[in-house]
């Protein structure tokens, strides 16, 4: 039987449902004096986002005051306005009135500040991660619980049993709450800086194994019982279904949180987070299937390119940067391939076709992504003869390439499914 003690958040709510969070004591973070209430809804808008509505009183406020600040209980955030952020006067009257309305945003990160745990949300996260500790969560269901850990940082997951009602919400765009994430530091309190920065990080690590955006959102800092300390809102949603099977998808029941570590370790270093910032964002676009198929091609290959020159350039020095723009674009990519011991073969049953009968897969999807940027005559009538799952191939290969890429670049040397390749479950192809 499941157990009930799910992980405490004051922003549970149901699938696809508003729900009244709660009213709170609040004051403009920047008018010391400007005392009032807050009141909490998770709205869905068109994905979940907490919505704030505050206000108060105070003897003094100009017109000019800046109350897009907003502080409550300890927590501080900044608030954007759906319409605006209004003040409200009564002339010849001894107080006045503040106002303030919209969504709660990134967070002042105050050095003082202490937390003692995160718990935040995660939104159609496909990935069901096993083990049979059960816990009930009201208005869910059944949860399941697992244990991952990365630096310092202990996390532990509950992945919510998928339920008609959930299904369906899916079926229909919305973003459906999957699971609930619950995250400590050594056992020890930690500041506001360091909330920051490892949500930062969730928000790409966890969308890169899943191929797009899904928080961690509507996140709270919390000391032991209190409501918040601190909150993140997270990053906005897009493209809520419809998402290409990634590499991490057919490992959901083998270990793709496992990219955890690695990825931390690089995220924790002197020199990779910066790439890491740029690249996996590049990555997320190129796999949005709400794009155009040629914006998405140009999207990867840009990834491609980027990751090529890092690691053959930078990272191992394979060549200089000179001899690395001395080469054709397929050349390029051909070099990359080769350095992570990718084969370069073209499959039979791929529908990307090169110009070329001697091409390979690097001259396939290069000639492709030519053809896009430069829409000449004989180029476009080139790509109106191409086969008609030419583009979604050319694409899941380019996208695979760039999976690969930002993997090794972060040190990975775990489990792998190949969408071009195939053969079961094996290793990345450097190891």
């Amino acid at each position: 039987m499941a157990k009930s003690n799910s992980f405490c958040t004051p922003f549970l709510h149901p699938p696809n449902t508003p729900v009244n969070v709660g009213c709170f004591p609040a004051s403009s973070s920047k008018l010391g004096t400007a005392e009032g209430k807050a009141t909490f809804r998770v709205r869905f808008s068109p994905y979940p986002r907490l919505a704030v509505v505050a206000k108060g009183f105070v003897n003094t406020l100009n017109a000019s005051d800046d109350l897009m600040a907003l502080q409550v209980l300890e927590a501080q955030n900044n608030v954007i306005g759906n319409q605006g952020i209004t003040t409200k006067f009564r002339d010849g009257s001894s107080w006045q009135r503040w106002y303030l309305k919209g969504y709660v945003d990134l967070p002042w990160n105050d050095d003082g500040t202490r937390i003692g745990h995160i718990v935040g949300h995660l939104y159609n996260f496909r990935h069901f991660l096993g083990s049979n500790d059960l816990f009930t969560y009201e208005n869910h269901g059944t949860a399941s619980r697992t244990k991952w850990e990365f630096g310092p940082w202990q996390l532990l997951v509950d992945s919510i049993w998928e339920t008609d009602r959930s299904k369906d919400a899916m079926k229909t765009g919305g973003f459906v709450l999957t699971h609930v994430l619950y995250l400590e530091r050594n056992n020890k309190l930690f500041g506001a800086e360091k909330a920051q920065n490892l949500c930062f990080f969730l928000e790409l690590a966890l969308g890169f194994i899943e191929g797009a955006y899904v928080g961690p959102s509507l996140t709270t800092g919390r000391r032991e019982d209190d409501p918040f300390v601190w909150i993140w809102p997270g990053i906005d949603l897009k493209s809520p279904q419809d998402r290409r099977q990634n590499w991490a998808f057919h490992h959901r029941y083998t270990g793709c949180m496992s990219v955890l570590t690695p990825m931390w370790e690089a995220w924790s270093g002197p020199k990779e987070q910066e790439w890491i910032r740029r690249a996996i964002p590049i990555y997320l676009e190129a796999c949005r299937n709400d794009l155009t198929s040629d914006s998405r091609v140009v999207m990867a290959q840009t990834g491609i390119e980027m990751m090529a020159a890092l690691i053959l350039t930078e990272k191992d020095r394979v060549m200089t940067l000179g001899q690395y723009e001395g080469l054709h674009t397929a050349a390029q990519l051909r070099a990359l391939m080769t350095h992570l011991k990718i084969d370069t073969s073209l499959p039979t049953a791929m529908k990307c076709r090169p110009r070329s009968a001697r091409g390979d897969i690097a001259d396939a999807v290069i000639d492709m992504r030519n053809a896009v940027v430069h829409p000449t005559t004989a180029n476009r009538r080139w790509l109106a003869n191409q086969d008609t799952n030419a583009w979604d191939d050319g694409w899941r290969v380019m996208l695979e390439i760039l999976e690969l890429a930002i993997l090794y670049g972060v040190g990975y040397k775990g489990q792998y499914a190949s969408y071009v390749n195939g053969a079961g479950f094996p290793r990345v192809p450097w190891v």
